[in-house]
This record gives structure tokens, C-alpha cells and sequence, in this order.
């Protein structure tokens, strides 16, 4: 039974794995640190590119599918997306690190840079759809939950705008352009005619 499982959700179990050393890794180094100045200068870049990784992983599974028709990639969509926030959610910790993890010094100086109003805004949407991920939120928001969802192409619209402009590094626009175009209908048909 058990050697059944493994056989079937394996890729599943491989990623997860990885997700949950590597986070765990961030929060020994977290503790290592100590300083929260040190935390809140070292810390948040790593772990926001973690985060934008993530979002990337769990946004390229449904092109995948459409080119691979690999249907097992699907198990991964959902743990990807709730790695992307869980990494989003320590990547703000740390930032806050910064101000002694005062909400409202936090808040001040997030709101004060369009760049960094971006990211927070995206990751009280990711909160949301975190919250919401579970069985029992489908079956009580039921088409509401989809049209919910959906919102996480506006996200990754938030995150790739916000890492290009702390980064200066265009080219994930370019990433979530073409992981966003892949879900026109259209494109989506010439995607599932490359392996025809």
C-alpha cells in the first residue's frame, strides 16, 4: 500500500521535500543570525526570490499539462502555490525584522515605496487564497471559489511588477507575461498541438 503511494504521488513527495528543507534552512539561518538588524538586511531578498520561484513553479503546472499532458503535475499546483505564500509570508517577517517588528513602522515604510506597496499587496492576496485553499472553503464559496482564484493572475502581475522594480531585473515580466498569455484560450490550443 505504502510502496503504491509512493509510486503514484513520488514527484508530489519529492517537491515538498525540497520546499520544506529549504524553508526549514531559512529559519535555522534566521536563528543563527540572531541580530534583527542583521535578519532584516541579509534575509528578505533570498527569501522573496524563493517566493517568486514558488508563484513561477505553481503557475507554469497548467501550460505543462496543456504541452506534456502529464496530469499528475496537477498534485503539484496546489502545494506549490501554498510554498509561494509561505515563503512570501517569511520574506515579510524578515523585512519587518527591520523596524523591530512593528506592524505600523512596517506598514509606514511598505506604503511610502510603490514597489514595496506592490508586494504587500500581493501577499495579503496570497493570505487569502491560502485561507481559502482548503475543501471546505470550495464547498462553502463554490463558484465564488474559482472567480477567487483566478486572482492570482492579478498576483503574479503585483510580483512580477514589484521584483522588477526592487531588482531591476525585467526579464521575470517577461516570465509572467508568457505563463499568463499561455491561458488564452487560443495560445492554449497551439500549446496542446505541439505534441499532436
Amino acid at each position: 500500500m505504502q510502496q503504491k503511494w509512493l509510486r503514484k504521488n513520488w514527484l508530489w513527495l519529492l517537491v515538498n521535500t525540497v520546499a520544506a528543507l529549504l524553508f526549514s534552512a531559512f529559519c535555522v539561518q534566521i536563528f543563527t543570525l540572531g541580530n534583527l538588524s542583521a535578519i532584516g538586511k541579509q534575509m528578505p531578498a533570498e527569501i522573496g526570490e524563493w517566493s517568486n520561484r514558488w508563484l513561477i513553479v505553481s503557475l507554469a503546472i497548467t501550460p505543462l499539462i496543456t504541452v506534456t499532458r502529464i496530469r499528475k503535475l496537477a498534485t503539484l499546483r496546489k502545494s506549490t502555490g501554498l510554498w509561494a505564500f509561505a515563503y512570501t509570508a517569511l520574506h515579510f517577517a524578515t523585512y519587518s525584522a527591520r523596524f523591530s517588528f512593528n506592524l505600523i513602522e512596517t506598514l509606514q515604510e511598505t506604503f511610502s515605496w510603490i514597489e514595496y506597496s506592490l508586494g504587500f499587496v500581493a501577499f495579503v492576496m496570497l493570505l487569502l487564497l491560502a485561507i481559502t485553499s482548503t475543501k471546505r472553503a470550495m464547498k462553502s464559496l463554490k463558484k465564488d471559489w474559482k472567480r477567487l482564484h483566478r486572482s492570482v493572475y492579478l498576483i503574479a502581475i503585483l510580483v512580477g511588477l514589484h521584483v522588477a522594480l526592487v531588482t531591476e531585473a525585467y526579464t521575470v515580466l517577461a516570465v509572467y507575461s508568457v505563463l499568463l498569455l499561455a491561458r488564452i484560450p487560443a495560445v492554449k490550443q497551439r500549446l496542446s498541438q505541439l505534441r499532436a
